[in-house]
């Protein structure tokens, strides 16, 4: 009776050891696939960049508004870090690029002398510019970007109001 019970735990811990590995060899198999799949976006996104900057001279017809709205989009992100340098009171280092704080004289990145820049007192016109500028950023966006209605809002402005 024994020895048949010892069999059925024996066999019953080699099934479960059977399992326990095939669902370590699947997680490790996906976190693999997910590895690759990354790896392959970041050579897309390589070659894309390479193609773009290799072909700003001589812009092929099909890919021009492709290579348009990345100028807008660097152009964006450009005005979009610069009125973060604001908010943070920083700016880059003219050598490395780095933010330093306006009222530091050196980088603390590479040593570059920077000079001490004041900060703007409150109410000047530097925060207006920033959110004058924030402003045109919100109208260049294209008309199908902003909030799209919802089927409830449309129905609501289609009902007659109730009083």
């Amino acid at each position: 009776m024994f020895e048949n019970l010892s069999k059925k735990l024996t066999d019953f811990g080699t099934v479960a050891a059977n399992r326990t590995k095939n669902i370590g060899d699947r997680v490790s198999l996906t976190a693999k696939i997910e590895a690759a799949k990354r790896e392959l976006t970041g050579i897309y996104a390589q070659l894309g960049q390479q193609v773009y900057q290799n072909q700003q001279a001589d812009i092929p017809e099909e890919y021009a508004e492709l290579f348009e709205k990345i100028a807008k989009t660097e152009q964006t992100l450009e005005d979009y870090q610069a009125q973060r340098q604001v908010l943070r009171r920083v700016r880059p280092c003219p050598d490395c690029g780095a933010d330093v704080p306006n009222d530091a004289e050196f980088c603390s990145k590479c040593g570059c002398h920077v000079g001490v820049v004041e900060d703007a007192p409150a109410g000047t016109d530097e925060k207006d510019d920033f959110f004058e500028a924030e402003d045109d950023l919100t109208k260049e966006a294209p008309a199908e970007e902003t909030a799209a209605e919802t089927p409830a809002e449309a129905a609501s402005e289609e009902a007659p109001a109730e009083e």
